[in-house]
This record gives C-alpha cells, sequence and structure tokens, in this order.
C-alpha cells in the first residue's frame, strides 16, 4: 500500500512539473524601448518586466514579435497564449484574459512634420480635416474611439508598426501620425529626424496597459498579478524600467 502511495504520489509531482514546464507562446510587438529586438535578443522595457515575472513564476514563455494586427488574430484563434503591453479594450475582452496588474502606463500623442505648424487643443474638431496613420488594431482609448465614431476623425491610414508610420509621415502620406511617446521619440532620435518631425502638446491619452492571456485561466492570471505586484514592491520594478528611461 505505502509503495502504491508513493508511486501515485511521484507519477502526480511528475506531472505538475511537466505541466509548469510547458512554455507559453507570447506575443508583443516591435515597439522600442517597450519591446524590440537588437541582434536577436528580445529588449525593452515591457519585456524585461513579463520575463522576470514569468521567471519568478517558473513558468518558461517563447517570446514572439509579430504586427499587432496579427499577433491579435493568432490569439483570437487560440495560437498563442498571451500578449503585452495592450490597453484594456472592451471589445477584445471577448478573447482575452486581461491582467489586473497594470504592466506599463504609457502616453498617446499626436506627430506632424514641423514644417506644417499643425495646432492641437486637446479637441479633436480642430484636426478633422487632416489624414491619420495609426497602428493597425491599436486601441487609443474613449476619446479617440469617439471622435472616430462621429467622423470628426475621417481620413484613417491604417500601417503595420512606427517606422513605417514615420516614412509615411515624410512622405506626406498622413499628415499625422498618433501613437506611444515613449516609442516614436525614441525611433526620432534614433534615426536623427527630431527636427524634422515634432509632437504635438497636450497628450491626448494616458493609458495603463496589460498582458492579455488568450484563454480563460483564471489561476495563471491570478499568479501572474500577485508577480507582478510584488516586483513592484520589492524594487525590481523600477530598476528595470531605468535601465531604459533615466
Amino acid at each position: 500500500m505505502r509503495v502504491l502511495v508513493f508511486l501515485l504520489s511521484y507519477l502526480l509531482l511528475s506531472f505538475n512539473n511537466f505541466v509548469a514546464a510547458k512554455s507559453l507562446k507570447v506575443y508583443t510587438i516591435e515597439q522600442p524601448p517597450i519591446s524590440y529586438t537588437e541582434d536577436g535578443e528580445f529588449k525593452g522595457i515591457a519585456v524585461d518586466i513579463v520575463k522576470e515575472v514569468f521567471k519568478r513564476m517558473n513558468q518558461p514563455i517563447e517570446l514572439y514579435i509579430y504586427p499587432l494586427a496579427r499577433a491579435l488574430k493568432e490569439l483570437r484563434e487560440q495560437d498563442g497564449d498571451a500578449i503585452f503591453a495592450l490597453v484594456n479594450n472592451p471589445k477584445r475582452e471577448k478573447y482575452l484574459l486581461y491582467s489586473d496588474e497594470i504592466l506599463i502606463t504609457q502616453t498617446g500623442t499626436l506627430f506632424t512634420r514641423r514644417e506644417d505648424n499643425i495646432s492641437f487643443n486637446g479637441d479633436f474638431s480642430v484636426l478633422t480635416q487632416y489624414r491619420f496613420g495609426t497602428l493597425r488594431g491599436a486601441s487609443y482609448g474613449a476619446k479617440w474611439d469617439r471622435a472616430v465614431e462621429d467622423k470628426t476623425i475621417k481620413f484613417i491610414t491604417p500601417i503595420s508598426n512606427y517606422e513605417q508610420s514615420i516614412k509615411m509621415l515624410l512622405k506626406n502620406r498622413v499628415d499625422i501620425i498618433v501613437g506611444s511617446h515613449l516609442t516614436i521619440v525614441h525611433l526620432l532620435k534614433d534615426i536623427d529626424l527630431q527636427n524634422k518631425i515634432i509632437e504635438l502638446p497636450l497628450p491626448f491619452i494616458r493609458a495603463p496597459t496589460y498582458l492579455a492571456f488568450s484563454k480563460n485561466d483564471l489561476a495563471l492570471k491570478k499568479q501572474f498579478d500577485i508577480t507582478l505586484k510584488k516586483l513592484k514592491t520589492d524594487g525590481s520594478y523600477q530598476k528595470l524600467i531605468s535601465k531604459y528611461i533615466l
């Protein structure tokens, strides 16, 4: 009897270890300094935070950087396990389970060519005649959504990534690009275009972004939230951010 109990316990432990060892397929997008690749290595503020959280959970992951629309499609079709860093959009809650703990807060702003002298006072109605370049599949919050729905913003060109949006702005194919302050400023400095492309004042959104799971695994989400919260309270979270933002 003792031998049987021992064997059952051993098999159960082995099974649990096997389950825990199964890698999660986790997506993000090319969005420096939030998430990007350099010399074949995944880097970025959110990347480092997510990797550290799953490391503390003893949960292996496989990271993939895809265009946002493609990554969301993979998750809708249950071909992946998680994605970051996303604004919590109610429409996505049909197939995504968002963490409760904020991964990183991002600011959404507008960028234009310096010579165009476009002004923005926080009201999208003053920009109704302009062409906007937006990240395909991205969500920019309730204020933006209302402006699109009521046709205040009429001309939108979906773009695959932020680098492409900058190129389209320079080629006069769009008048304004929309996106993360951190990412676009980082890219403009990297390619020395901060004098040609400027950021308009008055960010229209300050949005918390999250990691979201593709399956309704409440236990995994809860463990992720608890671990991320500990990362913040023990000081590790700020240290990881400070590597990229002084």
